[in-house]
């Protein structure tokens, strides 16, 4: 019996097909519009599934099942702009579940037109205000150039996630990407006028001064918080903000800008320089301040070889072995020699002389025992090595 019930189905389903296929126009149910697409889905026929699943959208339009059937239809033929709008209709109406929202937002993101996926997100949002819509809004409005846009997500952003920072880091990174320096520069000032985000406000400027006029720059413009008596913007404690190259396996590769909160280095706040395989190696310079820096060449993550320190009218040139003194560091002021620390002295009590210009006899030396030369280095005492 339940043999002969399955074989009349099939049969109903088959004429079905065959009206529709003969340019019949009776008029069939929305149960039988649905099957029938279901049938077609299921033997991969995806243009007839899309046929039958939009004939029973129109007898029912916010039935949600019709339209995640068709939205997963638009999926296998490659039009994830209709997927999108198919799980929107979806997500206004009664009938949603949880996963529908993640389907939408995967459909949503393989959207090519970033003005259609603005739309699309902007509408799902408002209409259900579910916060897993955000990021891919945020990133959107970004994408779109939508830099007012990003200003009236932001609060919402940040109200509900608390994640506008790394929502931001993506939306920098893909102009940077693009080169599109204009929408860039526009962010930055959206972060200036709401008082938000300043480290990385700041690090967008970095990069345009590089841009425009190399590392020098860079130096420039940070000395300008010296002049003006200004403390550079801070980020969260232990967390890191990064923007520049990057490599296929997104890995930091090539040159790139790196704000550090308190607690992550050492010494340095800001790195600007060259990086491989995540790690700073190559030329780069790094600041403690906005006139206490570095300039050197950088070996898995550590300044390493000859160094340039320059803080304010003093430059201190030397050697470091990852981040540590090597060798006497010698001291100028205003371009003139002025002292020589560090050097090696097994009679003192440190292990280490210095003697300024004013000096007829050496002294001792703390510097290294104080890690006052050293860049980001570990500090070996603390580990009981001595130094």
């Amino acid at each position: 019996m339940r043999k002969r019930n399955k074989a009349a189905g099939m049969f109903l389903i088959s004429c079905i097909a065959f009206t529709l296929l003969t340019g019949c126009e009776k008029q069939l149910s929305f149960q039988e519009y649905l099957d029938l697409g279901q049938k077609y889905l299921s033997e991969s026929n995806y243009d007839k599934a899309v046929v039958a699943f939009s004939k029973a959208i129109q007898i029912d339009k916010k039935n949600a099942e019709a339209n995640r059937q068709i939205a997963a239809a638009y999926e296998k033929i490659n039009k994830p702009d209709q997927a999108a709008e198919a799980m929107l209709n979806v997500l206004v109406s009664d009938q949603g579940q949880a996963s529908d929202t993640e389907d939408f937002c995967r459909f949503l993101a393989l959207v090519s037109d970033a003005k259609d996926r603005a739309v699309l997100a902007q509408m799902a949002y408002a209409q259900t205000g579910d916060e897993r819509i955000l990021p891919i809004l945020f990133a959107a409005k970004g994408d779109s150039g939508d830099i007012d846009g990003i200003k009236r997500v932001m609060e919402d952003v940040d109200r509900v996630s608390g994640m506008k920072d790394a929502y931001l880091q993506d939306v920098i990174q893909n102009y940077y990407d693009g080169k599109d320096f204009d929408s860039m520069e526009k962010l930055s000032q959206v972060l200036k006028e709401t008082d938000s985000c300043q480290g990385m406000d700041l690090v967008i400027d970095l990069l345009k001064e590089y841009q425009e006029k190399g590392e020098d720059g860079i130096t420039a413009l940070l000395e300008t918080f010296y002049e003006n008596e200004e403390e550079l913007p801070e980020i969260d404690e232990n967390s890191e903000f990064y923007i520049g190259e990057r490599d296929e396996n997104g890995l930091r590769n090539g040159y790139g800008i790196c704000f550090y909160g308190s607690g992550v280095k050492a010494t340095s706040r800001i790195y600007a320089g060259y990086w491989e395989n995540n790690l700073r190696s190559g030329s780069g310079r790094a600041y403690k301040t906005a006139t206490f820096r570095i300039q050197c060449q950088w070996q898995e993550d550590y300044p390493q070889g000859e160094v340039t320190i320059l803080q304010n009218d003093t430059t201190v040139l030397g050697t470091l072995d990852k981040g540590h003194v090597a060798t006497p560091m010698n001291l100028y002021k205003d371009g003139e020699w002025e002292a020589v620390h560090c050097t090696v002295d097994s009679s003192r009590s440190s292990g280490y002389s210095f003697q300024n210009k004013d000096m007829e006899k050496p002294g001792t030396c703390n510097h290294v025992k104080n890690h006052t030369y050293c860049w980001d280095c570990i500090n070996k005492e603390s580990e009981g090595e001595g130094e």
